[in-house]
């Protein structure tokens, strides 16, 4: 296995955590703007998907890098 696939038990909990945060923070969304607070609730719909792009940051990169070796 190549050293840059190689995943420490750190980087895994803070995936892992991510993921998790973004699910909290879009059932909050989701009862924020049911309760009406629309602005609060684009506001925290923006982190829920900053975080659970941040959880898929190693299927992004890896993404990426395929297309890019596509296009070359």
């Amino acid at each position: 296995m190549r050293k840059s696939q190689e995943r420490s038990a750190g980087t895994m909990i803070s995936t892992v955590c991510f993921l998790s945060l973004s699910l909290v923070f879009f059932l909050h969304a989701s009862e924020l703007y049911d309760a009406g607070y629309t602005a609060k609730a684009v506001a925290i719909g923006v982190c829920a998907l900053a975080c659970f792009a941040a959880g898929l940051r190693f299927f992004i990169q890896k993404t990426v890098l395929s297309m890019l070796r596509f296009w070359r």
